[in-house]
């Protein structure tokens, strides 16, 4: 799944859309997304995702790219769960800063510098938040992505979950080409 994902998107000939912050974002083709959900769902029984059905009725996923100079700022979502997989390879960071993932353990704004906490993002990582129930959605911790330093754009699966499906809000969630 991995080598495909780094095949079709660590690229420049396809649509990638413009969100801000100099992230772009194109969703995956109707296969690749099937793909990706059959990998999470059935792989590994030490996956926090394994046989998560929410994840299998009501997901909203895509491929995202930083370019050099991007970033999000701090900011956090409100839904069952919400995945992220850097898919870079690792050799891109040999030469180049690598970015982290930072994210903090208060919701208290003032006192975010004592509560920061950062790890490096390394091919095929992750980083995930799931509510505590799959009855009502919750917010994750407060995270961001930190300053693109490199001249690599750096690339992410990113899919959010519950409690509604693709929507109009959601756009339309399938490439076609």
């Amino acid at each position: 799944v991995l080598k495909t994902l780094q095949e079709n998107y660590i690229r420049d000939d396809i649509p990638w859309k413009h969100r801000g912050f100099g992230r772009f974002f194109c969703y995956l083709t109707e296969s690749e997304t099937s793909m990706v959900l059959e990998d999470l769902y059935t792989s590994d029984p030490n996956n926090p995702l394994f046989k998560d059905k929410w994840l299998m009725r009501n997901h909203h996923m895509y491929m995202q790219r930083f370019i050099p100079q991007s970033w999000l700022p701090v900011h956090r979502e409100k839904c069952f769960g919400v995945i992220t997989i850097y898919i870079n390879p690792d050799s891109d960071w040999v030469d180049q800063p690598q970015p982290k993932f930072v994210y903090y353990t208060t919701t208290d704004l003032k006192d975010f510098d004592n509560h920061t906490h950062t790890f490096p993002i390394h091919c095929n990582s992750g980083t995930y938040s799931l509510a505590t129930e799959h009855k009502r959605p919750e917010f994750t911790a407060y995270h961001k992505v930190e300053f693109n330093k490199s001249s690599v754009h750096r690339y992410c699966l990113q899919i959010f979950y519950g409690p509604g499906g693709p929507g109009p809000a959601w756009g339309h969630g399938i490439r076609s080409n």
